[in-house]
């Protein structure tokens, strides 16, 4: 059974996210209902930019269907605590 995000669980622009285990940048949020109408809701549609230097350096993806997605608990973005990683 899909959970039913809530708000808090959504990223949005600027927030720090854990994705695929690489640190990134939320760089947008768009809502995106599933072309096939499945029962799988709302999801979003997140593009993120990576802070390391692996490749790719940003990806667009389903949030809610990520497994081990995180966002941290102060998630707004800090050139400080990105680059000290």
């Amino acid at each position: 059974m899909q959970e039913t995000a809530t708000s808090t669980d959504i990223p949005r622009v600027g927030m720090l996210a854990r994705v695929r285990n690489r640190r990134g940048i939320v760089a947008s949020v768009k809502p995106y209902d599933s072309p096939h109408g499945d029962d799988a809701g709302r999801l979003h549609l997140v593009q993120i930019e990576y802070k390391d230097h692996d490749s790719p350096h940003s990806e667009r993806l389903l949030w809610e269907l990520e497994p081990d997605r995180e966002l941290p608990p102060d998630a707004l973005y800090s050139p400080q605590r990105v680059s000290g990683s």
